[in-house]
């Protein structure tokens, strides 16, 4: 039998020391039970890799290396992040606009079904979530100073979604449902203007499974501008 389609998203960062930062990291994190204008970590999940695969590839922010496509299809009041598919090691830049939420899964994996074959929504959920229980390390840094427990950000898919859905009708996309994702995300407050050192790190290891062994390691040099 064939094996459900996979397409894997994993982060990690270097640390990197900032001095004199007057600001508290823990200050800047959203926790897990509070909503950001009025949806739920879950729901963000989901439309963040519909914003992945709203755009060719030529236009993608996670496939690009530098970070000059990281505006490419943000809207709302959240800035979504790209990682890197499959282990990664980029260093991008990005300038963020003032009071934006940033959004960004730390590791994460997404499934959705095979062309042409179906898989039911339980399915995909649980596929997603098989490399999760068997993560190394989850670690976040912003100027220097490290999230505590990051692993306490663990998110997945309450409902499945169509990949595809951030389309127009018009460009004939294809239906890519039902797929889920299930990972390690974090949501931050808006950040003072000027510059920010992000970075993540995390592994899975899963030698059992098609899917093994990820690592990923990516920083962002963020601009958060005055206007």
């Amino acid at each position: 039998m064939r094996s459900l389609s996979l397409s894997v998203l994993s982060l990690v960062f270097s640390h990197m020391a900032v001095a004199d930062v007057p600001f508290r990291l823990a200050d800047y994190v959203v926790e897990l039970d509070e909503d950001v204008g009025g949806t739920d970590r879950a729901t963000y999940a989901n439309d963040w890799w519909q914003w992945a695969a709203s755009m060719p590839d030529s236009e993608s922010p996670v496939q690009d290396m530098t970070g000059e496509k990281c505006a490419v299809n943000q809207r709302g009041h959240v800035w979504y992040l790209a990682g890197g598919f499959g282990t990664s090691l980029i260093a991008r830049s990005c300038t963020v606009p003032k009071d934006q939420h940033i959004f960004f899964p730390v590791i994460n994996m997404v499934v959705y079904p095979p062309r042409e074959l179906s898989i039911t929504c339980d399915a995909a959920k649980a596929t997603a979530a098989q490399n999760n229980a068997r993560h190394v390390f989850v670690r976040v840094f912003l100027d220097g100073f490290e999230l505590q427990n990051a692993e306490r950000f663990r998110v997945a898919s309450l409902d499945c979604f169509d990949l595809m859905g951030r389309w127009p009708a018009a460009a004939g996309a294809p239906v890519i449902s039902p797929t889920a994702t299930d990972g390690y995300w974090i949501m931050l407050r808006p950040l003072p203007s000027g510059q920010h050192i992000l970075e993540f790190r995390a592994l899975y290891t899963n030698p059992e499974q098609a899917f093994g062994n990820m690592v990923q390691n990516i920083s962002y040099d963020l601009t958060i501008l005055e206007n």
